[in-house]
């Protein structure tokens, strides 16, 4: 069977027609390093196919918002990052053919296999780094997934383990809104059970942890917060939503010899792989 035809839409440009597989390499490209161990690459091919199988108008899926002729986005915002074979080749210069034979072998080493869950294929999110655990779903989004839950991400190390951040007082109260008067005692107030902030308090006003976040461009909502001087620090673990798998996280458990099947089960709990067309 020929690869499945799939057309992506990039901000200021005509929508691409790919086939299904070469778009998930331009997908793994783009979204994890090529450093990472073959069966993290593997796992996050499964991942990003999974994920544009759900969002293919061929599935039923309603496509990309941004464009009515688009079944995926190809900007991160707003789906999943993708880059061409001439991108690749622009950014990783002499060191292309070893990055190549890499990303070529993880994506065809998955060729045509999805994540599912109840006969139906999963909403495979994933983000760089947990912190340490992964968040519930309902967390994030609203709405509870029943294999998008919190679970253990262990070992994931990398420059996102701890980040600090400082703003000065006004810079703070700026890009909250706010005047300096209004900037007073920060403290946080609810946590989620994976640690991340759900609502957090700035003098008598409240904002949810994803507003932080959003409005101070912080790597994640799993963070502490102090004022010192004239100064608000934060002390930041990972980086994204925190839902699904880990992309450091599944790079440890590969070292630790686990393969892409196991990561996938580890992040995605009552999930299975199998190929997308079957007897």
């Amino acid at each position: 069977m020929g690869d499945i035809p799939i057309t992506v839409y990039l901000p200021g440009r005509e929508p691409l027609r790919l086939g299904l597989e070469e778009y998930v390499a331009g997908v793994v490209a783009a979204e994890m390093p090529l450093s990472f161990p073959l069966e993290a690459l593997k796992a996050q091919a499964v991942a990003a196919r999974s994920y544009a199988v759900r969002r293919m108008r061929l599935f039923g899926g309603k496509g990309c918002p941004d464009h009515p002729r688009a079944d995926a986005c190809g900007d991160f915002r707003r789906g999943q990052a993708w880059i061409s074979r001439e991108e690749m080749r622009r950014r990783w210069g002499w060191t292309f053919p070893f990055r190549w034979w890499r990303l070529e072998r993880a994506v065809r080493e998955t060729r045509g296999l999805v994540l599912v869950h109840s006969g139906e294929v999963a909403e495979a999110l994933y983000h760089a780094h947990a912190g340490g655990r992964t968040e519930a779903a309902e967390e994030v989004f609203g709405k509870p997934v029943p294999y998008l839950v919190s679970v253990p991400s262990p070992g994931e190390g990398g420059k996102w383990e701890l980040t600090r951040v400082k703003f000065s007082s006004s810079e703070f109260a700026r890009r909250l809104g706010l005047t300096s008067g209004e900037a007073g005692r920060v403290e946080v107030v609810a946590r989620s059970p994976s640690g991340r902030v759900l609502r957090i308090r700035v003098g008598s006003r409240e904002f949810s942890g994803r507003e932080v976040r959003e409005k101070l461009g912080l790597p994640s909502t799993l963070f502490t917060v102090e004022r010192r001087g004239d100064g608000v620090i934060f002390s930041v673990r990972g980086y994204g939503h925190g839902v699904g798998m880990s992309q450091y996280g599944a790079a440890a458990l590969a070292r630790k010899g686990n393969d892409f099947r196991a990561i996938l089960g580890h992040y995605y709990p009552d999930t299975r792989v199998r190929p997308l067309f079957f007897e």
